[in-house]
């Protein structure tokens, strides 16, 4: 089993370079290039990682206290929102559903006809049995 002190040590410069990684993307993750973006995710993962082992292993230890706040902070960085709401609106309607439902046009169509036969069928048969019918009368 790994200590705390271990895990520190083969660790620490990892952790380090995350948390300067989520410092210059305080103001949103167009601060960082393409490589530092990948480098974040691939620091935010690893550091979960070891996360979890200091939960399991120890998880009264300063070490995973200091461990579950740097994944929240980085958690925050990877996974904010855009204000800017009504551009991500008009993003998905004009690209990722147009994009989605070309992806997917076989199932969807499967999918409808799954749908409107049975509704077809029932409309067909209730307006056979009610021509069939007599009309309402007073006695």
């Amino acid at each position: 089993m790994v200590t705390p002190d271990q895990q520190t040590r083969r660790h620490s410069t990892a952790w380090q370079r995350l948390e300067e990684l989520i410092d210059r993307a305080r103001g949103g993750i167009a601060q960082l290039s393409a490589a530092e973006l990948q480098e974040l995710g691939q620091l935010y993962r690893q550091t979960c990682t070891d996360l979890a082992i200091a939960r399991r292993d120890y998880p009264d230890h300063l070490l995973t206290d200091h461990l579950n706040r740097l994944v929240a902070r980085a958690h925050g960085v990877v996974y904010r929102y855009s204000l800017n709401q009504p551009q991500r609106i008009i993003t998905f309607f004009r690209f990722t559903l147009p994009q989605t439902f070309r992806a997917t046009w076989p199932m969807t169509l499967v999918a409808a006809v799954l749908l409107l036969l049975p509704a077809i069928a029932a409309f067909i048969n209730i307006s056979r049995s009610c021509a069939r019918r007599r009309p309402y009368s007073r006695y």
